[in-house]
């Protein structure tokens, strides 16, 4: 994008950019003068830094969206999976499966309900999933197919979250069981492990 502006030949103009973060910012000015038959230009060219950092070491070049969220979550390992719920939006609940595939399903489960299913036994040190978790698992099939059984109980994730600032493709970056960083394509809605820790 280029636009022509007429400027005095003194004095100097102020440009004003959009606070936002940005990815691979960059904007030049060019200046041209004449007179009769001699002309003369120079140029400046000016790179944008990203304002913010990411809450972990090794992080991707793209810039981060300000500023760090730290949501209240819980989650639980599965077989095949983790199940990880944020407090904030208890409505719904991330289902991250092993074949890094990601979806949302409905939280349908809510206090008086029943937390569990007797007539489900889980073979020797597995678990069957309570409470939302636990209804979620049962009320899909092919959830519960792939994840397996859980391997531990809940428990309470004291997480933190950031997303780039790409504006198609956005990824966003949330702690998982372990201290692992789970990278989640929103686009693609897929999932993998942060390796450049």
């Amino acid at each position: 994008l280029s636009i022509p502006i007429s400027v005095p030949l003194r004095g100097g103009l102020v440009f004003t950019t959009s606070p936002d973060p940005r990815d691979d910012f960059n904007l030049a000015f060019y200046l041209f003068a004449s007179s009769g038959v001699v002309a003369s230009q120079a140029e400046v060219a000016i790179e944008f830094v990203c304002p913010n950092g990411w809450f972990f070491p090794n992080p991707p070049e793209a810039c981060p969206l300000p500023p760090t969220q730290y949501p209240n979550m819980i989650a639980q390992r599965f077989e095949h999976g983790v199940m990880v719920q944020d407090e904030a939006y208890e409505s719904r609940i991330l289902v991250l499966r092993q074949s890094g595939e990601v979806s949302y399903i409905d939280n349908t489960w809510s206090p008086g309900l029943p937390e569990s299913d007797p007539n489900i036994i889980p073979p020797p040190a597995y678990y069957q999933p309570t409470l939302s978790f636990g209804t979620a698992w049962r009320e899909h099939p092919a959830i519960r197919e792939q994840l397996g059984w859980a391997i531990d109980e809940e428990f309470a994730l004291d997480g933190m979250l950031q997303c780039d600032t790409h504006p198609e493709y956005t990824k966003c970056y949330m702690t998982g069981p372990d201290n692992q960083i789970y990278v989640l394509d929103m686009f693609g809605l897929t999932w993998f492990v942060w390796t450049d820790q």
